[in-house]
């Protein structure tokens, strides 16, 4: 007998670039992500700008989707399975995984600038609370490198790994080795 698969409702603070990238693919790929695994559905969107939530709302076509200016809406909300943050900056998104976490929530993070700082503390928080943060998109530009680590290379032992793998930082490289410019003025660019 098949076992019927649960639909995964996902709440998504920000939608911005990336923000707009996610609701894409999860819209255009919905298809073959619920044959391949279980049916996700973005259901809610926090922007603090509602003609630009609406806007990208409109454009993709996302039916039955809310939209709030309020991340406490996403945290409080018990038919939310995932919340993803990819609003960017620290203070308001830490504020929101730490919140999201000590609700039960399993969160989902591409915010670098967060995880470098304060991931120990996040990952910690949601050990505490027995849930999961997830973050490999914020890492390597989102090259699927930790789960590998943890599960298919379980038995290595690591000490370290550091690299600089990111667009913005393939960008800067690229702008100061091929075109000859200053740090300050690639990253200005």
């Amino acid at each position: 007998m098949k076992e019927e698969k649960r639909t995964i409702r996902v709440g998504l603070l920000g939608i911005g670039t990336v923000g707009s990238g996610v609701a894409a693919i999860l819209k255009e790929n919905a298809d073959i992500i619920r044959d391949r695994c279980t049916e996700i559905k973005l259901t809610h969107i926090v922007n603090r700008d509602q003609a630009k939530a609406q806007k990208v709302i409109d454009e993709l076509g996302l039916t039955g989707v809310k939209w709030s200016a309020d991340y406490h809406a996403l945290i409080e909300d018990d038919s939310l399975d995932i919340l993803v943050e990819v609003a960017g900056g620290i203070p308001m998104p830490k504020d929101f995984i730490i919140k999201a976490l000590q609700h039960g929530k399993t969160v989902v993070t591409a915010n670098k600038d967060l995880m470098a700082a304060h991931g120990h503390e996040l990952m910690e928080i949601a050990e505490e609370n027995g849930v999961d943060i997830f973050f490999e998109a914020s890492v390597c530009g989102g090259i699927p490198i930790l789960q590998a680590m943890k599960e298919s290379l379980a038995g290595n032992r690591f000490k370290q790994v550091i690299g600089i793998l990111n667009g913005t930082t393939n960008y800067i490289l690229t702008a100061m080795s091929q075109k000859g410019q200053g740090f300050e003025e690639a990253l200005a660019e």
